[in-house]
């Protein structure tokens, strides 16, 4: 389904969709996040890094997960 969904706004948006596996993104935090910015056109910020010590309100189911380095455990269990 996520393939499903990603290959149509691929075909909507051509060229302004990047494919970013969530096992990159754990696997290497500061590539995947630095060619996310990049794509979007933003400059690299350390702070981007560091999201786990922001200091604002997070209101959503998954408040737990934002707090949390261990998200890295679903894909990497031997953590």
């Amino acid at each position: 389904m996520v393939d499903q969904i990603s290959h149509h706004w691929s075909q909507v948006f051509p060229g302004r969709v990047l494919q970013m596996p969530y096992e990159r993104i754990v696997a290497d935090l500061e590539s995947a996040a630095r060619d996310m910015l990049h794509h979007c056109g933003l400059p690299w910020d350390e702070s981007v890094l560091k999201f786990h010590q922001n200091q604002r309100t997070v209101q959503t189911a998954s408040l737990a997960q934002v707090c949390s380095l261990a998200l890295s455990r679903c894909c990497f269990p031997d953590l």
